[in-house]
């Protein structure tokens, strides 16, 4: 399955749109998703057999407000640590943790 940026349209496959996670907020379950072409930030979740886009908000802690769902057949995500772990036909990659004095939403 091919992913798209909502901002430049840019297609990704599946490994390639997974390799631009660039952190993970543990409270939220959530990780920014950052375009390789146009920079644009999205946060996302990983779910088992699906990715949802959203956003980060704080209402005391941070939650995740899922707006679109996309299929990824295969896809799991296992915390590990203050990381996650994304697996996907025999690929792994580790989303590390968020930086500490981030606010949600924030890269890296």
């Amino acid at each position: 399955m091919d992913l798209d940026c909502l901002s430049c349209r840019t297609v990704f496959t599946a490994p390639d749109f997974l390799a631009c996670c660039r952190s993970y907020n543990r409270a939220a379950n959530a990780s920014s998703w950052i375009c390789a072409h146009c920079g644009d930030q999205v946060d996302i979740r990983v779910v088992d057999d699906e990715i949802q886009r959203g956003y980060i908000y704080g209402a005391g802690t941070a939650h995740f407000s899922n707006e679109h769902q996309l299929p990824l057949p295969g896809v799991r995500a296992i915390e590990d640590g203050d990381a996650l772990l994304v697996t996907l036909a025999g690929h792994e990659w580790r989303i590390p943790p968020r930086a500490p004095g981030k606010s949600p939403g924030t890269p890296g």
